[in-house]
């Protein structure tokens, strides 16, 4: 079978790791608290209402000297330390806050893995596009006999956004019929087993993604590294925001050693 840069081995699948899941786990509560059944009587609410009801006997509140940094700081340093970890270990940082204050306290963690000396020389080297797969279909309006009939000037659609034709669907395609084609063209050309994917990515302007992943998945049925799918079918009515729209679907494999790579941040 033919290598390209970024595959993986054909026995990927005997390589994948089994049983993923929670490995260690660390939690952080502050010492300061509210006792509920104090907060019951406070509120004048019925006994048991909070510590019943939704089962709290404490609700924990931050000193002046603790903040959502601080907490998190304090987990992930704590986990690191107690299960004899190296910062080089981790590949990848998540965080999820209720208050949509993921990005700062992301910032904030970061420092602690910036202080891996050797963090840097563990990073895989030219992440990128490895691969692509691009589906229009084959009937188009041009975009030239589109000004006429909106009565527009000439090239405010073909040189304005650059566009000489806009694809739409036939009868027997739609948006599934797109990103199924691209997936499976993908693999094929590059001679790759689903097995190589370890994540699924969709992106559809009109919220469809979840849909579309679910019919990609019958391709992948759970398979393991890294897939990115991007498709749109795009109709819309009589105005400014018509010739933009159109059809298509575009697939990609990211991975390392990718003749097209992105600058790391």
């Amino acid at each position: 079978s033919t290598t390209i840069p970024g595959s993986l081995p054909v026995n990927a699948e005997s390589c994948w790791p089994k049983d993923i899941g929670i490995v260690a786990l660390e939690i952080y509560f502050p010492s300061q608290y509210v006792d509920q059944k104090e907060l019951e009587k406070y509120d004048g609410v019925n006994a048991g209402k909070y510590t019943i009801g939704i089962g709290q006997s404490k609700m924990g509140f931050c000193s002046d000297r603790e903040d959502i940094n601080f907490f998190c700081l304090t987990v992930v340093q704590k986990l690191m330390e107690r299960n004899s970890l190296s910062y080089n270990c981790n590949g990848r940082l998540e965080v999820g806050i209720i208050i949509d204050k993921s990005k700062s306290v992301k910032t904030v963690l970061m420092q602690l893995f910036e202080l891996s000396v050797n963090a840097e020389s563990c990073w895989p080297k030219d992440i990128g596009i490895v691969a692509l797969e691009i589906y229009f279909p084959s009937q188009y309006v041009d975009q030239k006999e589109l000004e006429k009939y909106d009565g527009v000037n000439a090239g405010k659609y073909t040189i304005g956004i650059g566009q000489s034709k806009m694809g739409f669907c036939s009868d027997r395609e739609d948006i599934n019929f797109f990103c199924l084609t691209v997936v499976q063209k993908l693999m094929e050309r590059n001679s790759l087993s689903y097995n190589c994917n370890g994540r699924l990515e969709v992106g559809i302007i009109i919220d469809k993604s979840k849909s579309v992943k679910t019919v990609l998945m019958q391709l992948f049925e759970l398979s393991g590294h890294y897939a990115l799918v991007a498709g749109n079918v795009a109709v819309y009515a009589t105005g400014n925001a018509r010739p933009t729209g159109g059809a298509g679907a575009v697939a990609m494999l990211v991975g390392p050693n990718a003749p097209l790579s992105f600058e790391r941040s």
